[in-house]
């Protein structure tokens, strides 16, 4: 191997140098010494075939050495700033009298984040300025090996004779940012240091990338355990007004967002409640748009599809609001309830592709919550106004209802006065009292007593009717012989019966009690409608009356009153509505039975009142049974 070295060997021109190069070296050198040695071939201009091996052995170390110092920073801290410069000193130790900068894209502008060589550097450059912009725009490396030969070199840093960009390419072909590199020395820079710089640059936009992976993580759970705090804040609100404020407030402060604003569908409009962290926006602020104008919120709206658009400067449905002067991001999420569109849920940033596919998936679980949160307050707030209609109307009808039994019972009155002095009179020509009357005349002045008497019984009804309605009547309770008020009632109804040839029985168990406590005139009203009311709905057969003690639901002692016929009966469905005032099963007019309707709606009052029941069972065709639980003892 020495042999095939000596044999290649070329002296340099230069005939004062004394370095002669060991056929041997390399074997036994620490790093520190071969570069000493390569630097020492380079300075004198001595080459070899085995010297050019030796100083791409010297470059290859630089690299390497370049290589783990950045991979050292990226492993032992995660600050970009820190990072930054590890990157910027282990690129500037592989040149020669170097000037290296690191500039990141950031809102359309490229900031300086390190250097290493410079006194001094401008710290923003436009996207279209010198050598960084133009890498910036293109995403193409830029090598400019003599600027004095360049017509697009811009001089901004003195005695610079090379320069070199690179740019900094995120995934998907985001350009995020430039490396520059710039040297005193002319072609100095070559492809070698171009490899480098790319190298050098894919580590730091993997830094870039694991920081902006850590950050989004970090930021998503804070933004997942706001967005739990938010649903449950947003589920126990009932005002839509309330809920868009928390929206447009808060909660865009919380998720740190530029602008956040709700609208919701009125007619042939959507009004805004618009939330910006511009200092001079109100958080009431509101804006209406007419839902047939072309705009992004309008199409989400029309169309019930989420619109995303990166950068608004080139969408010409973007509607620039003063309130909202720095949007360049903006994405728009419809709000449904159940497949009606109400709204949209509409987010701006004032940064350029702001919303990736995890803030989209996040926003769209913000809408979610804001939907169901507003549709229950629509719902509520509907139930609420129709609960308010509802208390108008029943009041009304209350106010009606009240007028009304007033009218009964003062139209009771005054009809109960004529009709007794008809009365009055008809008993007195019976009597004789104006001379003999003709024989002729007793069917008619019976008939006119008798029409009369039903007609009063009618009136009292009414009055009585009237009275328990509007809550004036009160029970007279007394101490009275239950047997002896039941035969009495008996009696006088068993004369009916037998006159409409039917059968009657009347059943008094014996151990029943024998002073009960309670309303006599009434007890016998309900006893004499309940029994009227059979006969009146039987045409053959029989009606019966039975009374037995028993025990009351509250476990007073008591007594049951069973009346129970033989006539039309009853249909299970018409139960509840027989005691309605003023129905009957038969509400036609050519019903063959006759009466108002009032019997049993005042006989249910009344054992209301006296804190019994009142129960029916029937068959259509077979008959009916009413059973009248009442206590011994009425409070």
């Amino acid at each position: 191997m020495a042999n095939e070295t000596n044999d290649e060997e070329t002296m340099n021109p230069n005939e004062n140098n004394n370095i002669k190069p060991s056929t041997h070296i390399g074997t036994n050198l620490q790093p520190e010494q071969l570069n000493m040695y390569v630097t020492q071939l380079e300075e004198t201009g001595y080459y070899t075939s085995q010297n050019d091996i030796l100083i791409r052995i010297r470059h290859q170390s630089q690299e390497l050495q370049m290589l783990h110092q950045i991979r050292v920073a990226l492993l032992s801290n995660t600050d970009l700033n820190y990072l930054f410069q590890a990157a910027v000193g282990a690129l500037a130790g592989c040149f020669d009298s170097p000037l290296v900068a690191l500039y990141l894209l950031e809102n359309n502008q490229l900031h300086l984040k390190a250097y290493k060589g410079y006194d001094k550097l401008v710290q923003t450059i436009a996207p279209d300025y010198g050598i960084c912009g133009q890498v910036a725009q293109s995403g193409k490396p830029l090598l400019i090996e003599d600027v004095s030969q360049a017509t697009e070199y811009i001089a901004n840093v003195p005695g610079v004779c090379s320069q070199l960009g690179v740019p900094l390419i995120h995934q998907g072909n985001e350009i995020i940012g430039v490396l520059l590199v710039e040297t005193t020395q002319k072609n100095s820079l070559k492809e070698r240091e171009m490899r480098l710089c790319r190298t050098a640059a894919d580590y730091v936009v993997l830094a870039v990338e694991t920081s902006r992976s850590q950050t989004s993580e970090q930021r998503r759970a804070e933004q997942l355990l706001v967005l739990n705090r938010i649903g449950r804040e947003l589920v126990s609100l009932l005002d839509v007004s309330e809920i868009i404020s928390r929206i447009t407030g808060s909660v865009r402060r919380k998720l740190n967002y530029y602008s956040v604003n709700v609208g919701l569908i009125n007619e042939e409009k959507m009004v805004f409640s618009i939330g910006s962290s511009e200092k001079d926006v109100a958080e009431d602020t509101q804006v209406s748009l007419p839902l047939d104008e072309d705009t992004l919120t309008t199409y989400a709206a029309r169309n019930g599809e989420l619109v995303l658009v990166h950068d608004v400067s080139q969408d010409k449905r973007y509607h620039r609001l003063p309130e909202m002067p720095r949007t360049q991001s903006e994405i728009v999420l419809p709000l449904r309830d159940a497949n009606r569109i109400i709204g949209v849920l509409d987010v701006q940033s004032d940064r350029v592709f702001a919303f990736d596919d995890d803030e989209v998936i996040l926003l769209k679980t913000l809408a979610d919550q804001t939907s169901i949160a507003i549709a229950n307050a629509i719902r509520f707030q509907d139930i609420h106004l129709q609960k308010e209609e509802l208390g108008r109307t029943n009041r009304a009808l209350a106010e009606a209802n009240r007028l009304k039994n007033e009218f009964l019972a003062n139209i009771s009155h005054e009809l109960r006065t004529p009709l007794n002095s008809i009365m009055g009179y008809v008993e007195m020509i019976q009597s004789d009292f104006y001379g003999e009357v003709p024989k002729t005349f007793s069917d008619p002045l019976e008939r006119v007593e008798r029409n009369s008497r039903r007609l009063l019984n009618l009136i009292n009804d009414v009055l009585d009717l009237s009275k328990l309605e509007a809550g004036r009547e009160n029970l007279q309770i007394e101490k009275f012989a239950l047997a002896e008020l039941l035969h009495f009632t008996c009696d006088t109804t068993r004369e009916q019966a037998i006159a409409q040839g039917l059968a009657f029985s009347c059943e008094i168990d014996p151990n029943l009690p024998r002073i009960v406590e309670n309303d006599s005139r009434r007890l016998r009203q309900i006893i004499t409608n309940l029994l009227a009311n059979a006969l009146k709905f039987t045409q053959k057969g029989e009606v019966s009356m039975k009374t037995v003690p028993t025990t009351t639901k509250s476990g007073q002692p008591g007594y049951k009153i069973m009346v129970k016929d033989t006539g039309i009966g009853i249909a299970k469905e018409d139960y509840d509505h027989i005691f309605e005032s003023f129905r009957q099963v038969d509400g036609s007019t050519t019903r063959m039975f006759g009466g108002a309707g009032m019997g049993l709606t005042i006989c249910l009052k009344l054992i209301s009142m006296m804190q019994g029941n009142i129960e029916v069972e029937s068959e259509v065709g077979k008959g009916s049974t009413f059973t009248v639980t009442l206590p011994s003892i009425v409070p």
